[in-house]
């Protein structure tokens, strides 16, 4: 099947971590500092947990790092709270405890990581008039339905 695909913008990976985290307000975090901590994340195969993998693996030069794997976003930003652990996430996933003072960005050499968010069609069948109205929708809004983190 063929897709045809819209970029509808950033989508940043952020180090979060408790406000009283040990190494909050260091802006020169070093890969053995980080490595030493404990990662909470997502299931093997998941998009974020292989992000976070890749990233450590770069930095670390092959170490090994400790990872907590975890069910869901709510319960890693739930876990890392409580101090149990910090995590490479979504910045968009946790925007409001951000907001709030729940949670802080860790600053990492390399973070944070973007990818992209796409739109995407079947390219093998004309779109609906709902789903062509939809896409100009979220086009035309784009900048609303996605704030820069």
């Amino acid at each position: 099947m063929h897709a045809e695909s819209a970029t509808l913008g950033d989508h940043p990976y952020v180090l979060i971590a408790p406000p009283d985290h040990r190494l909050a307000g260091d802006n020169d975090i070093l890969a053995e500092n980080l490595l030493a901590e404990r990662f909470l994340a997502r299931e093997q195969g998941s998009g974020t947990r292989t992000l976070m993998e890749r990233f450590l693996e770069r930095i670390g030069g092959g170490r090994s790092f400790d990872v907590i794997e975890m069910g869901t976003n709510e319960t890693i930003k739930q876990s890392v709270i409580a101090g149990l652990g910090v995590a490479i996430i979504s910045a968009h996933t946790c925007l409001t405890e951000l907001a709030d003072g729940h949670l802080i960005t860790l600053q990492v050499a390399g973070l944070p990581l973007v990818r992209q968010w796409f739109l995407l069609n079947r390219a093998d069948r004309a779109p609906s008039m709902a789903t062509q109205k939809f896409k100009a929708f979220v086009l035309a809004r784009r900048a609303i339905l996605l704030p820069k983190v």
